[in-house]
């Protein structure tokens, strides 16, 4: 399955103001060209067969608007080519997810090799809602939890989950006893979350049933500065 229409609704579309997107291409050794969306245009319509490559490239999974930035992924690229992380971790982990904030990015190693990667966004440095910082806890975690495409947060949004109708975390994976986790949802350029790992629809999935649901997966979430 790709991604899921209740994970681009248009209410939480990025926006001109909104779309944060420099803040990871400003690391990248190679050149970033952007463009400006125009009316009615789509991430399908504008990079056809490498749509999904340029939505993981702008860390972005919502619908396009008008007016936004979006940047153009060099050519002849592949995911694999555009991972910034090392194709090789030192650890002695089987399989070791690592979250980099500063590239708004994940990666799978397996036995130090790494074999996938794509966007992530963490938690927000301040959430209104409750009046603090968000930000996802760094450090070292082992998955100790897993859920399908139907579970929802008991937390957020805090009147909506007092009722059972908290926020969808699609392939929920446990991080820490009070709930931080990594699961699928809207991304569109920013850290705004709660303190979840936010991934595309289709990674979440993928390292849900084929990865946590089989193997001891450790995680590992670097620092945001």
């Amino acid at each position: 399955m790709g991604m899921g229409v209740c994970l681009t609704p248009i209410s939480v579309s990025a926006s001109p103001s909104t779309f944060n997107q420099y803040t990871f291409v400003q690391r990248d050794s190679i050149g970033v060209y952007s463009r400006v969306a125009q009316l009615s245009q789509t991430w399908q319509s504008i990079f056809g067969s490498r749509a999904n490559l340029a939505r993981q490239y702008n860390r972005q999974n919502v619908q396009l608007e008008p007016g936004q930035y979006y940047m153009i992924p060099p050519n002849n690229s592949s995911m694999e080519s555009l991972s910034p992380f090392p194709s090789r971790w030192q650890t002695d982990e089987s399989y070791l997810v690592v979250i980099n904030p500063v590239d708004y990015a994940w990666a799978l190693y397996v036995k130090g090799r790494q074999i996938r990667w794509g966007s992530a966004v963490c938690g927000g440095s301040w959430c209104s809602d409750v009046a603090r910082s968000c930000q996802t806890p760094t450090g070292y975690f082992t998955v100790s939890e897993v859920a399908g495409p139907h579970r929802r947060s008991s937390s957020y949004p805090i009147i909506e989950a007092a009722e059972g109708r908290g926020a969808l975390m699609p392939y929920y994976m446990r991080l820490t006893s009070r709930g931080v986790g990594m699961h699928a949802r809207y991304i569109k350029g920013s850290h705004e979350t709660h303190g979840c790992i936010g991934l595309f629809y289709q990674d979440a999935q993928w390292l849900n049933l084929e990865v946590a649901r089989h193997h001891k997966l450790n995680v590992v979430v670097l620092s945001y500065a």
